[in-house]
């Protein structure tokens, strides 16, 4: 995913409910608030790629959230304990500095290229994304 000028950035439907677009320095660009019913289906399609331990303390993290309740100034501005620490500090982590390559550049890009699924809501339209019915999500 990348952001309105171009930037390397990522989606994260965050412990609160909330569907963020993220660029890789930790700017939040959008936010959409979610369901308890799409947060469930977000954590159910992300179960299988995860381990079982770490699967069940998702399930957990985000029993009965609904992000409807999340006032309009945390959209793109949450807390640092909802952020996603592990991604940023990835994403950071694998991208190349603008200094040795110029500006716009990355060894890769986490995210999908969409942020909702395409119309027959199966596909994200790139390798490595999934459709989990609403929002595509980077396994």
């Amino acid at each position: 995913m990348t952001g309105f000028d171009g930037r390397p950035g990522f989606a994260s439907a965050d412990p609160d409910g909330v569907y963020r677009a993220y660029l890789a320095d930790g700017t939040i660009i959008d936010a959409a608030r979610l369901t308890s019913d799409q947060v469930q289906t977000w954590v159910d399609a992300r179960a299988p790629h995860l381990s079982e331990g770490d699967a069940t303390k998702e399930r957990e993290l985000y029993s009965g959230v609904d992000g409807q309740d999340v006032p309009n100034a945390r959209l793109l501005a949450p807390p640092q304990e909802l952020q996603p620490k592990s991604q940023l500090e990835a994403f950071a982590k694998d991208s190349i500095s603008a200094r040795d390559v110029g500006p716009l550049v990355g060894k890769r890009q986490l995210g999908c290229p969409t942020l909702y699924c395409t119309t027959d809501y199966t596909i994200c339209g790139m390798y490595g994304c999934t459709c989990n019915g609403v929002i595509c999500v980077v396994f």
